[in-house]
């Protein structure tokens, strides 16, 4: 039953929002009798909404593997590459009707009272995902890591918009197209240049240290 939950959770909340679909609607959908079982198994809504995303982060992270192997062995790592292969498992995570499910999902999540917070602690479990943002890191050595940090979670907000607003029309060769023009435009937005002063600004809360990776 929790893993139906899940699975109705995130499908509903994809499509309506977390304000447009109810904890009943999602309990009938997985089929519970019981109308408070997501209280139930889970607590409260934003316990819910961690709960899918931590069900999704094991999936991310093989494919985040997969394709980070891929691109080792096709060149020299990019900011353009690693971008991709950060955002490209939740774009391609999608349901029966090649709906862009996870792409949907992380908007959603965006837009509720919380924002991406059920997410805060998703890398402590990633490590490839934690490998990723070192790298980008690395290729950009002028930018301080919360300003990468920053950067990294805009330039997200702009790929899953435009990956769950993909035309239907088309050929795969026109969307793919979308996407790479997209990641194109990531990749120049994140290694933009910073006047100094503001770099500075930006490490107020966060200080200089080295993140490696384990959060902002």
């Amino acid at each position: 039953m929790r893993e139906r939950l899940i699975d109705a959770g995130e499908t509903l909340f994809a499509v309506h929002g977390f304000n447009g679909a109810s904890l009943r609607q999602i309990c009938v959908a997985a089929g519970a009798r019981n109308n408070f079982a997501v209280q139930y198994h889970f607590g409260n809504i934003e316990n819910f909404a961690r709960a899918i995303v931590e069900a999704r982060a094991p999936y991310y992270e093989m494919q985040r593997g997969a394709l980070l192997a891929e691109a080792t062995i096709s060149g020299p790592l990019t900011t353009q590459k690693l971008i991709e292969i950060l955002n490209r498992p939740i774009i391609d995570h999608r349901n029966e009707a090649g709906e862009p499910l996870g792409a949907q999902f992380m908007i959603a999540l965006q837009n509720a009272p919380w924002g991406w917070r059920p997410m805060s602690r998703m890398l402590d479990n990633s490590p490839i995902t934690q490998k990723l943002v070192k790298f980008v890191e690395e290729q950009n050595p002028a930018l301080p890591a919360p300003v990468i940090w920053q950067r990294l979670f805009l330039t997200a907000l702009m790929i899953m918009n435009c990956a769950a607003q993909m035309p239907e029309q088309g050929s795969p060769a026109f969307r793919d197209a979308v996407l790479k023009n997209v990641f194109v435009m990531a990749a120049a937005a994140l290694e933009a240049h910073l006047e100094p002063d503001l770099a500075e600004a930006m490490t107020e809360l966060h200080g200089h240290a080295d993140t490696s990776g384990t959060g902002v």
